[in-house]
Parts: C-alpha cells; structure tokens; sequence
C-alpha cells in the first residue's frame, strides 16, 4: 500500500512544479467520516465534496490534499490497508467529478498516528474513521 502511495505523491509532484508549504493557502476543509472497517461515502458526505470540487474549480490553481486515517486499534497493515482504501474512494469521487489527478496530494494513509483524541473510547474512536480533504490554492 506504501507503494502505490509513493506512485500517486510522483505523478502529483511531475505533474506540478515544487512549490513550498507558504505557497498554498487553505481555502476549505472537509472530513468525511466512516463506519468500523467501512470505505463507503454517504450521499451527504459526496454533497460536501462535491461542494468542495465546484469551489476547487472555480479557483485559479489549486491542489486538493486527501489524508485517510484509521484508529489505533488493530493491526497496522489492516489499519493501512483500510486507510488506503477510504483514500481511494474519496480520490475516485474527485476523479469522477473531473479533478485532475495532477490536482490531488495523498499525503499518507494514516493507520492511527494521529489520533483524533489521545486516549480514545470507542466513541471517540469514530472520530479516527475518517478523510480529511483539504482544498489549497496556489498563491
């Protein structure tokens, strides 16, 4: 899964020049959030990205940046193999709605190092089940 990672943080850096941290802005935020051992977006959780893609579009230069997590408890390579997969289904709406790959930074599948809480109970473990989608623009 760390492979196919890489392949897709390559073909965003080939495809757009290297720019620095300072050279992005935040222009919004979405966290999709999902079910125990679930990678399936709700319609709801499609509509705020959607909202996000139109805005994205309307933008001159932007880069959409998807970071998958999954709670700690568990086997790492489970919990990796479900972070990839709830970042592949968020890169495969942004495809579908035309994001150009070379537009979209995974950053990482996250399997639980950076927890929503620090000392979670399986409520806030929710919290951990989850993509957070940044839209930047190029500044």
């Amino acid at each position: 899964m760390r492979f196919v990672i890489l392949i897709l943080a390559a073909l965003a850096s080939m495809a757009a020049p290297a720019r620095g941290q300072d050279d992005f802005t935040v222009v919004r935020t979405v966290t999709v959030n999902f079910g125990k051992d679930k990678s399936d977006v709700s319609r709801s959780q499609k509509d705020q990205l959607r909202q996000l893609i139109a805005q994205a579009q309307s933008l001159q230069g932007y880069m959409i940046s998807v970071a998958a997590y999954a709670p700690p408890p568990g086997s790492e390579p489970v919990n990796q193999k479900l972070s990839m997969q709830r970042a592949s289904a968020i890169t495969a709406i942004l495809r579908q709605a035309g994001v150009p790959l070379a537009n979209v930074i995974v950053t990482a599948a996250m399997a639980g190092p950076s927890p929503a809480s620090p000392d979670p109970t399986s409520k806030e473990e929710a919290g951990d089940r989850r993509v957070v989608v940044t839209l930047l623009q190029v500044s």
